[in-house]
């Protein structure tokens, strides 16, 4: 059976689709300096409860952790995962909304990351979802070092 033109367009269609699926793949990083980075990933959207998240993970990262990020060992990063060049993280950390990862940087590549899947639980009470990031990150860079 001959293959006519959309017959080859629709397999090509799925080999391009399916293909990146068959590779392990691993995040690179736009900055390849090692190191912790904790990111928050926002949508376009942005709800009160989603800035609430960011606000304290800021905080809690420019706070607690001031002498990692001046000596570069950490970083914070806050990304929106629907624009076109950030689409990747969706899949290389499994995201499914705003989400706060710490991910572990070496040799421009992500080495090993967490997502902190309990923000949402404490979204509401600030001090409990301060106390549960200043954890987490804290014991994600004691995991890095």
């Amino acid at each position: 059976m001959l293959m006519t033109r959309r017959n080859a367009l629709a397999a090509l269609l799925v080999l391009a689709t399916a293909l990146p699926l068959a590779w392990a793949h691993v995040p690179t990083v736009p900055n390849d300096a090692d190191g912790t980075i904790v990111y928050y990933f926002h949508g376009d959207r942005r709800c009160k409860t989603c800035k609430g998240i960011e606000k304290v993970t800021h905080d809690v990262v420019h706070k607690s952790f001031a002498k990692a990020l001046e000596s570069g060992a950490l970083r914070f990063e806050t990304v929106n995962y629907e624009s076109d060049a950030n689409r990747h993280f969706v899949h290389d950390f499994g995201l499914t909304s705003s989400s706060v990862v710490v991910a572990h940087v070496k040799d421009g590549k992500v080495a090993g990351y967490e997502l902190l899947g309990d923000v949402w639980r404490h979204a509401r009470n600030h001090e409990k979802l301060a106390a549960y990031l200043e954890s987490a990150i804290r014991a994600e860079l004691g995991a890095a070092g």
